[in-house]
């Protein structure tokens, strides 16, 4: 890994974070599990929380030692999401963590992170698209919600976590701003936040 003050290109630096970054099937199932209340032994529980918050605190630490300017972050950020909904259009097989029509009848499901799912903000490629539910996945090493919807443009993603305003630094506020449309792996990727979620739409 390339030294904290050595200055190394942007996809380089990506590479290393999400090598180092990166959940494992068995820890992804963990977090879903948690996240969705099923029974655990109680020392197992207690256990799996301390061994999280420790992963969080050192990843959320190495996020921001790498981070930069608010613009090379908002890169990052769009790289990861547009990685994550390769990633999961490649496995259409796997099924999602929970199957519905509309926001509000998926919020139940992913209370368990800490925020409420949000509407997706109006974006060209949701128009006449159909919301098919949501998995769990992570950005930015912190836990988030992939929505998946089938549009007549292909099949469309929207990442969804808890804004945080220096984690996601650079990203616009919907209410003020246009959301900030980047390319990254072929796919266009739309980012904005709105009532305290960050909100990344992804097609390829």
């Amino acid at each position: 890994m390339s030294a904290p003050d050595e200055k190394i290109p942007l996809r380089q630096g990506i590479a290393e974070l999400f090598a180092d970054a990166s959940l494992d099937a068995h820890r992804l199932a963990e977090l879903r599990r948690i996240a969705t209340g099923a029974p655990a032994r109680p020392d197992r529980r207690r256990w799996l929380g301390i061994a999280a918050g420790v992963v969080a605190a050192a990843g959320l630490g190495l996020w921001s030692l790498r981070r930069a300017d608010p613009m090379e972050n908002v890169g990052r950020l769009a790289e990861e999401i547009a990685y994550n909904h390769l990633r999961y259009a490649s496995a259409s097989g796997e099924p999602l963590d929970a199957e519905g029509s509309s926001v509000a009848e998926l919020r139940p499901s992913f209370a368990g992170l800490g925020f409420a799912l949000v509407e997706p903000p109006p974006d060209e490629v949701l128009q006449g698209a159909e919301l098919l539910g949501g998995r769990f996945c992570t950005l930015a090493m912190a836990p988030a919600v992939q929505l998946r919807f089938r549009s007549p443009r292909g099949e469309v993603t929207v990442c969804e976590q808890r804004y945080d305003a220096g984690l996601h630094a650079g990203v616009p506020d919907l209410a003020t701003a246009a959301p900030a449309v980047l390319h990254a792996r072929g796919v266009r990727v739309s980012l904005c936040h709105h009532q305290g979620v960050l909100l990344g739409v992804a097609l390829a």
